[in-house]
């Protein structure tokens, strides 16, 4: 077996070297499309939170996603043997944050939403109330309001007869005025008395 040439050293070192770059290249390129598909969906997401009124579980479950992407970028970074500050990391941080900011507006639109239902609550029990107060001297008028007030139904029958008067005999007299009992009897005696005195001085004639 021949000893190879300087010549066929460097050949044979030069396609080493082109298929390492080839091989580098390529692996490259790999993880700059997956850099680049992660970086698109992070936008997707920052759009959906910018677009959509999300809840706080939902945004909770979009920041754990958005984590998960920054860790498979961290990964495909050290698989290059560099970490550096790039595109991807300032979208992951305005997604984040935006995120965050959307928590933040998202709690204090339910917190205005219950003060607002507490304030509704409220008003409807003084209404009540109120109507309550009003209602009870309808209610204690209309009790002690007489029968007689109420409207007599007409009736379709003819009317009926006027009663009949009373007799004479059970018409009672006039009633003796108060105290003057006694002073008529008093002169129906007196009466008496001189009737008796004149038969006597009859009698004596």
């Amino acid at each position: 077996m021949s000893e190879k040439t300087i010549t066929e050293k460097f050949g044979e070192l030069k396609s080493k070297v082109t298929l390492l770059t080839n091989a580098t290249n390529e692996f490259k390129s790999k993880v700059d499309n997956q850099i680049r598909a992660i970086s698109s969906s992070i936008s997707k997401i920052a759009e959906k939170a910018k677009t959509c009124n999300m809840t706080s579980e939902e945004i909770k479950n979009k920041i754990k996603e958005l984590e998960e992407k920054l860790k498979d970028k961290d990964k495909l970074c050290k698989e290059l043997g560099y970490v550096a500050k790039s595109e991807v990391d300032t979208q992951i941080d305005i997604a984040m944050k935006e995120l965050d900011n959307l928590a933040t507006k998202n709690q204090e639109n339910n917190d205005s939403i219950s003060e607002l239902v507490t304030m509704i609550e409220e008003d409807i029990k003084k209404v009540d109330k109120n109507l309550d107060e009003a209602l009870q001297p309808n209610t204690s008028s209309s009790s002690s309001s007489s029968p007689s007030s109420a409207p007599v139904p007409a009736s379709s029958s003819a009317p009926a007869p006027a009663p009949a008067l009373p007799s004479s005999s059970s018409v009672p007299g006039p009633l003796p005025p108060r105290g003057g009992g006694k002073s008529r009897r008093r002169i129906i005696v007196r009466k008496k008395k001189l009737s008796k005195k004149q038969k006597n001085k009859k009698i004596k004639k």
